[in-house]
């Protein structure tokens, strides 16, 4: 295969890849060609239209070009397509001298995502090379030609998805022990799961049922807890209101009685589930699930546990406020462990008027395992500076692309390190 062998070679082959792709699209029918700039590529190094003649109308394809030495592996690609959702994409194209690894294979045979991903990868990319005179001509193969193309493989998207996540970016979560374990959970503040309903078919969607069940719940009143805030902000779909049962296997409605929520055919729509005011405070995990009709068909949906920490500010006293300017998890044991008398001077000054208390992190050796924090803690008349050490300087805060490996690797059935 002399075209891959030369993409191969390339010198400053990703850059230059990825070029050859978009002279290569140009060439082959695609509209609208357009090649990202560096450090702002949002999941796709090109995107483009290509009018489809079975559905009548231009559909978005997005281009990931990946030209290495070795196989393709889960977190050269899942990284990628967390940016992806219906309503932004069509066709997702994994595009790649080089075949995917067992596990990535995996994954995309496995988890169900509503849109469809292609893989131009070897003698498939090879059959669309030789499709675009200006591609073999930068290649210095302008006479190359293949017996028999090969058509590329293509992951089929569901017609009907029911997707639940975390609201992206929250603006805080709480820090508390629970048997000597530390638990992070959101908080009662605005807490939202979203619910993105997805109907690629021919056929309306009627989402007939939709309940939360309890699967924990813990009082917490009397538990020390940190609430570690960021200001960040989100955008709001349709909002439904939902309150978790104390009482474990409780299910509680969420969609009003009688109330049908309709996804009409190609179509995408996204409910946001916010938490109730009138929820008992403590810790809850909890899940939902319901029923729809689908082509004359009722189909059930469940998501994943998700958990919330709602305090009641005015019962429980042993709380404190923390501004940082990301979510740190590290420092969380330590603060939440420190002497009692340190804790309740930072509880006092917390308590005083225009008060203010700061997680930052100070710099460390490179050559040591401990990582250095500190508590600034301010009020109008007083002042408390509180040192924090942990045993690892590296940071272990979530990312949206951990949560989203951690989601495929569920539905894969193995875990992806």
């Amino acid at each position: 295969m002399k075209i891959i062998e030369k993409l191969l070679s390339l010198p400053n082959k990703g850059k230059y890849f990825e070029k050859l792709v978009y002279e290569l699209l140009k060439d082959i029918g695609f509209e609208n060609v357009r090649l990202q700039n560096a450090g702002s590529q949002f999941g796709y190094d090109i995107s483009a239209r290509k009018y489809s003649h079975e559905l009548g109308q231009y559909e978005v394809w997005k281009f990931e070009c990946k030209n290495l030495n070795r196989k393709l592996n889960v977190t050269d690609i899942a990284s990628k397509l967390v940016w992806h959702d219906a309503k932004d994409i069509d066709r997702f194209v994994i595009v790649s001298p080089t075949d995917l690894s067992n596990e990535l294979h995996h994954i995309l045979e496995n988890t169900e995502v509503p849109f469809a991903i292609e893989l131009w990868i070897g003698e498939s990319l090879e059959s669309k090379f030789i499709q675009s005179k200006a591609a073999l001509q930068k290649l210095g193969l302008e006479d190359y030609v293949i017996s028999t193309p090969v058509e590329p493989h293509i992951y089929t998207p569901q017609a009907v998805r029911f997707d639940f996540f975390d609201s992206p970016k929250p603006n805080a979560y709480d820090y508390f022990i629970v048997d000597t374990r530390v638990i992070k959970s959101h908080t009662e503040s605005s807490y939202q799961v979203w619910l993105q309903l997805t109907n690629k078919s021919n056929e309306k969607l009627d989402v007939l049922t939709l309940n939360v069940i309890t699967t924990q719940y813990i009082q917490n009143t009397q538990k020390r807890i940190i609430r570690q805030h960021t200001l960040r902000g989100i955008n709001e779909p349709t909002r439904l209101y939902f309150h978790p049962s104390e009482i474990i296997g409780k299910s509680i409605a969420v969609l009003p009685d009688a109330k049908i929520y309709s996804v009409l055919p190609k179509t995408s729509e996204t409910l946001l589930l916010e938490l109730s005011k009138i929820v008992v405070p403590g810790y809850y995990k909890f899940y939902f699930e319901g029923s729809a009709i689908w082509n004359k068909r009722r189909i059930s949906f469940k998501s994943e546990i998700f958990s919330v920490n709602v305090i009641d500010h005015s019962q429980n006293r042993n709380f404190l406020f923390v501004y940082s300017q990301k979510h740190y998890n590290s420092p969380m044991a330590a603060l939440l462990k420190t002497e009692n008398n340190i804790w309740e001077k930072l509880q006092g000054i917390y308590n005083g008027k225009n008060s203010e208390l700061r997680l930052q992190p100070l710099k460390h050796k490179n050559d040591s395992n401990i990582q250095k924090w500190q508590v600034t803690a301010k009020s109008d008349n007083k002042s408390l500076t509180v040192p924090l050490e942990t045993q690892s300087h590296e940071e272990l805060w979530e990312t949206e692309f951990e949560n989203f490996l951690k989601s495929l690797s569920k539905k894969a059935g193995f875990n992806v390190e």
